[in-house]
């Protein structure tokens, strides 16, 4: 009974970011076939259909940073008021 509650509590989710790239994608393939991570969030570029497993969630991010600019400086953050030194 003792070791079922361990086991329990070192279940653990797991978040991997650039999980496309070849350490990542290890990571990915490594943590698929651990009993102990019960689910995944991989976040990723773009769509792709690498990770099949059940227990692996897949989040598409938007990288394209010149689009979450605002087009005119009016709506821009004023500058940092701390030292840049």
């Amino acid at each position: 009974m003792a070791a079922a509650a361990a086991e329990a509590r070192a279940q653990y989710s797991a978040i991997v970011l650039g999980a496309t790239g070849n350490v990542g994608g290890r990571m990915v393939q490594l943590l698929i076939k651990n009993p102990l991570c019960k689910k995944m969030v991989v976040m990723t570029r773009r769509k792709t259909d690498a990770f099949a497993d059940p227990k692996v969630s897949e989040v598409v991010v938007n990288m394209d940073l010149k689009s979450a600019w605002p087009q005119d400086d009016s709506q821009r953050l004023p500058p940092f008021p701390g030292r840049y030194r």
